[in-house]
């Protein structure tokens, strides 16, 4: 089994690698005249403030039928309304998506980054017109009405920020954060909290399998496991949440087994799944970079710095958050230095008075979003406690972030160095995990 398990890690490795950086990439041209497209919306629209963005997946190009997986982003007006899966015909002119500036000074690869969603190019404000027919995943109409009924209520009974920062922690969505706020979550080292990641899926596993502790194993395992993958479903979740989903699925599959679970046997094998579903995000997901720096942190290095935090006899739940805190950050600092032009100064004390408020967030604004419009008394009383978390949350972002040295901002990281760096780090790391085994 463990030489199956090497070979198919190498394979993922020479898989990602060959298709990066060795295949000659195809590249697709589209005229600049306006084209006809025909397609269907596949997947969870994107409602922002000033518009509308859907992901379009063409099946006809200019009378031509496209059998590849090639998808646009449609950008209409926020009054411009299409549901998952509606089969669309349109006409406009395709624009290649152009690279941009960030707060930091860095330039954000927007191309390589749509790419990883097999997006090619952006039709704004089409002409179109809806077609006959469903195209999409009946599961998936299921899941996403629920997902659209769900932030309705959110937004009908939290603050505005409120609905807004629980949207992102329980849901992954941004379009609803101002540019300010974004701005003082990286400064503050803390954009992890809006993005659907490995500690949302973590509580999410975790809360199934204490609701079904008085159930079999093979039933707690099916329902968790089921569990996970709706939850990825509904959220829409990316490389980084599929990562923590997949490694999930391998706790619950070796707890059903009576098997004891490696957490970096798990992380491996979960990290080369992705690789090869999805080889492009090897060289160009920066988040799926970071979810596994930082789960590699967590798995070598949570450990041995509680050890010694318990040495200088601190409270335990105190130990527990500067450990996880400070393990997931010494593995992801020189890579968001390097690829994103920001160091967090003060970005540890305020990930140790957030990290622990985010499964309260995540819970009560769970039980706002259920009883959102049935029960008004609970509804009330959730809502108030969601207010009050999000309110503390958002307070320490954001007086933090405003601090003048809350942040230091780099102009040019050498990659020389960053690669040192985490060759001594996953050194010592790996020799922690032996010393440990």
């Amino acid at each position: 089994m463990k030489t199956f398990r090497i070979l198919f890690i190498a394979f993922g490795i020479i898989y990602g690698i060959y298709f990066c950086f060795i295949k000659i990439e195809e590249v697709i041209i589209f005229p600049e005249n306006s084209v006809e497209i025909i397609g269907y919306i596949d997947d969870y629209p994107e409602n922002r403030i000033s518009s509308n963005r859907y992901r379009v997946r063409i099946r006809e190009f200019d009378g031509i039928s496209v059998t590849e997986v090639v998808r646009i982003l449609v950008v209409t007006s926020p009054y411009t309304e299409y549901k998952y899966g509606t089969s669309l015909k349109l006409y406009g002119i395709i624009e290649l998506p152009k690279d941009f500036i960030t707060d930091t000074g860095k330039t954000f690869d927007y191309d390589s980054y749509l790419k990883l969603s097999s997006i090619y190019g952006i039709m704004r404000e089409p002409d179109a017109q809806i077609l006959d027919g469903f195209r999409g995943n009946k599961l998936k109409v299921i899941l996403f009405k629920i997902r659209k009924n769900f932030s309705n209520k959110l937004n009908k009974n939290l603050s505005v920020q409120s609905s807004a920062l629980s949207r992102g922690v329980l849901l992954g969505e941004k379009t609803s954060i101002d540019n300010d706020l974004r701005t003082n979550l990286a400064k503050t080292s803390t954009s992890h909290i809006i993005a659907l990641s490995g500690y949302n899926i973590t509580i999410v596993s975790e809360i199934l399998m204490k609701l079904l502790a008085g159930f079999s194993i093979v039933v707690r395992s099916l329902v968790g496991s089921s569990g996970i993958l709706l939850f990825l479903i509904l959220a829409g979740g990316g490389s980084s949440a599929m990562r923590a989903g997949i490694m999930g699925g391998i706790l619950i599959y070796s707890r059903s087994r009576g098997k004891t679970y490696n957490a970096l046997w798990a992380l491996t094998i979960a990290t080369t799944i992705l690789i090869i579903i999805s080889p492009l995000s090897l060289r160009y997901d920066v988040g799926f970079h970071l979810s596994v720096l930082a789960t590699f942190g967590l798995v070598a290095f949570q450990r041995p710095i509680s050890v010694w935090l318990i040495k200088k006899n601190l409270y335990k739940w105190l130990t527990e958050i500067l450990s996880s805190t400070l393990s997931a950050t010494i593995m992801t600092l020189p890579y968001i230095a390097y690829s994103m032009g920001i160091f967090s100064i003060l970005g540890i004390f305020v990930n140790i008075i957030v990290v622990p408020l985010l499964p309260l967030l995540m819970l009560f604004s769970f039980l706002v979003g259920i009883f959102g419009n049935s029960i008004l008394f609970l509804t009330k009383i959730f809502s108030f406690i969601t207010n009050a978390i999000s309110n503390i949350i958002l307070y320490t972002i954001n007086q933090l972030g405003s601090v003048g040295f809350a942040a230091l901002y780099v102009d040019k990281v050498s990659l020389v160095l960053v690669i040192i760096v985490y060759v001594f780090l996953f050194y010592k790391g790996l020799r922690a995990l032996m010393k440990e085994s």
